[in-house]
């Protein structure tokens, strides 16, 4: 009885760590755009469980070149069902003074399960405006 028991107990343990697996998976857009322009993002996360939906709250660190920064953009919470995905859009102001390729991380967690997470590197390339002048 006692062997049945702790066989019992095995499978109950074994079943709850693979519902608490990781499945939470995400793609985000390369962007580009110029001076003074508002870039949008999307961000589609897949939910590879069969069972729940989850909550995927999301954060995004300061965009670098190397030496210059662009603010961290704030980022919505989105719910993705079970087997399923979904995309949320966040947006990107660029200064007038940027230039270059600006890379950031978005870092995902399924709000009900803490330890599933997941880090998507995203890049925003800022090209100068066209200048010219003319003579008459």
């Amino acid at each position: 009885m006692k062997r049945f028991i702790l066989s019992v107990l095995f499978v109950f343990l074994m079943a709850f760590a693979f519902a608490a697996a990781d499945d939470l998976s995400g793609t985000v857009s390369s962007e580009s755009g110029v001076p003074g322009d508002t870039v949008t993002f999307d961000v589609t996360y897949t939910n590879t469980g069969s069972t729940s939906a989850m909550t995927v709250s999301s954060t995004s660190t300061t965009l670098r070149d190397g030496t210059n920064t662009l603010s961290a953009p704030s980022i919505a919470t989105v719910t993705v069902p079970a087997g399923s995905s979904a995309t949320v859009s966040f947006s990107v102001s660029i200064p007038a003074t940027a230039a270059g390729d600006y890379t950031g991380t978005i870092t995902a967690t399924d709000t009900s399960n803490t330890t599933n997470t997941e880090s998507i590197d995203y890049t925003l390339t800022v090209n100068s405006k066209d200048s010219f002048t003319t003579s008459v």
